[in-house]
């Protein structure tokens, strides 16, 4: 699987533009100041609204893409798209600053630059210079748009069509699920590759936690893995920062085979000095049903330990995870749940209620968002407006 010695190509398509036409607007025109789309809040706080002023007649159906916190400020990409052609092939798309309950900048390029509708798989916000950078894996595209209205684009082509994670004027591309080969978009250059972990075995499931604002000190330091390898030697899991494994521990002596690989499922976290670890196996009469165990390790001993082992679990469909934050697992039913109550689970395995703003009649729930710190919660009316919520994961 190891391309390390082949050579990426780095075609410009457009080595800076500045967008004279790039609107840049520092007032509040939404009515931000209240909400409409929530009847009860359940403990979240309001962030702010957003409208489409050329809605309905030209331009509706808000689409957020990414929702993140900077400092005391929210950020958030939303895309329009036009309601006179057939099909919506114009679109627009905003950056958006919140604080304070109010929309305070808004960064709008012009129509049909920048990604398509839905064509990026991913985006993340170099928040210093509030510039956002987009990346699509498959065509290996990336684009760049500052505040100012500065554009970066170009193709790197060659490697492989496994995932590339965005981190701040970084592209970690995956060469095996534990070999890194990061490119700089600032410098437009490839980067030392790397490798994740210090096991030689293959890794049934791995999770990664980035901790992006150090990368750039860091590097693979700042990255952090949890994973489950089963051997003949005996199954495990573990814990890696960087290419250094922190420490393993030992599940069981079964045969390799027992374990089915897409019932798996490791999920790691950290907090300070903490290193939080889930792994979801199956249980092997019948081996559709699921169990998991919480793990702990400090890192001022290196040493995992077990917090809950084996607590039994509904069946894989009947349920979806959300996110792992601060030692809790946000577990939310599936249409297949006879209770579709969502909840947190924390380490020792106590079961909690968790509760999403309650929409009113004017607006309809899009989507949660699990950052480091919150979960957002984006409401729209589906023509124009669009609110945002969020609650603190600490």
């Amino acid at each position: 699987m190891s391309i390390l010695n082949r050579t990426f190509q780095i075609f410009p398509l457009i080595t800076l533009l500045f967008v004279t036409s790039c609107k840049k607007d520092n007032t509040d025109n939404t009515n931000s100041d209240s909400y409409q789309f929530v009847s009860d809040l359940k403990g979240f706080e309001y962030v702010g609204a957003f409208e489409e002023a050329d809605a309905p007649a030209y331009y509706a159906n808000p689409e957020e893409f990414i929702v993140e916190e900077y400092l005391d400020n929210t950020r958030a990409l939303v895309m329009t798209q036009s309601t006179i052609d057939n099909p919506p092939d114009r679109k627009k798309w905003y950056m958006l600053n919140f604080k304070g309950g109010k929309l305070t900048e808004t960064i709008t390029p012009p129509e049909k630059t920048g990604p398509d509708w839905g064509n990026f798989m991913q985006f993340c916000f170099d928040h210093e210079n509030f510039a956002l950078q987009s990346w699509h894996t498959t065509d290996k595209y990336f684009y760049e748009l500052n505040k100012s209205g500065g554009e970066r684009s170009y193709f790197i082509t060659g490697g492989n069509n496994l995932g590339t994670f965005l981190v701040k004027n970084h592209l970690l591309r995956t060469i095996s699920e534990t070999s890194f080969w990061p490119y700089s978009t600032l410098n437009q250059s490839d980067e030392p590759q790397f490798l994740l972990t210090s096991e030689l075995s293959a890794m049934y499931n791995i999770d990664y936690f980035f901790d992006s604002e150090n990368y750039d000190t860091q590097g693979s330091q700042s990255i952090y893995t949890g994973y489950f390898y089963p051997s003949n030697d005996g199954n495990w899991i573990g814990v890696a920062r960087g290419n250094q494994t922190l420490d393993t521990f030992l599940i069981s002596h079964d045969p390799p085979l027992f374990y089915n690989k897409f019932l798996c499922k490791t999920y790691v976290e950290k907090h300070g000095n903490i290193v939080n670890l889930v792994f979801i196996k199956n249980k092997f009469n019948p081996n559709t049903d699921q169990d998991i165990s919480f793990y702990q390790l400090d890192m001022t001993t290196n040493v995992l330990t077990p917090v809950l082992e084996n607590k039994s679990l509904p069946p894989d469909e009947n349920y979806e995870i959300k996110g792992f934050r601060n030692g809790k697992l946000y577990v939310f039913p599936t249409s297949n749940a006879t209770d579709q109550q969502p909840f947190t689970m924390a380490m020792d395995g106590t079961e909690t209620p968790f509760y999403v703003p309650t929409n009113s009649s004017k607006g309809n729930l899009l989507r949660l968002r699990f950052t480091q710190k919150y979960v957002y919660a984006s409401f729209s009316d589906g023509i124009k407006r669009m609110e945002f919520y969020r609650k603190s994961l600490f």
